[in-house]
């Protein structure tokens, strides 16, 4: 698993992406996280075919730890990020 950074900082209202890679055979299915609750699609939250979460107009309640994590039939691995969200 390889994240591009492990911490972001934003200001509310942004829009934040955080690339989450996993190598493997077959290719992993990745799927994300927030604290221990699985992030699911909305408006403002996306999950790009290569496996990057986005968050459109990221707000103070975004803010917290995010797992990434990548599961094929050869095994699993995660990888956690911290988000700090920043008032306007």
């Amino acid at each position: 698993m390889y994240v591009d950074q492990k911490e972001v900082t934003a200001n509310a209202g942004e829009t934040i992406t955080i690339r989450c890679t996993a190598t493997g055979t077959p290719r992993a299915q990745i799927t994300w996280y927030q604290g221990q609750n699985k992030m699911i699609a909305n408006r403002r939250i996306a999950v790009s075919s290569q496996g990057h979460l986005v968050i459109n107009a990221i707000e103070l309640k975004d803010a917290g730890y995010y797992t990434c994590l990548g599961n094929n039939s050869a095994g699993q691995d995660s990888v956690t990020i911290t988000v700090n969200v920043q008032s306007e």
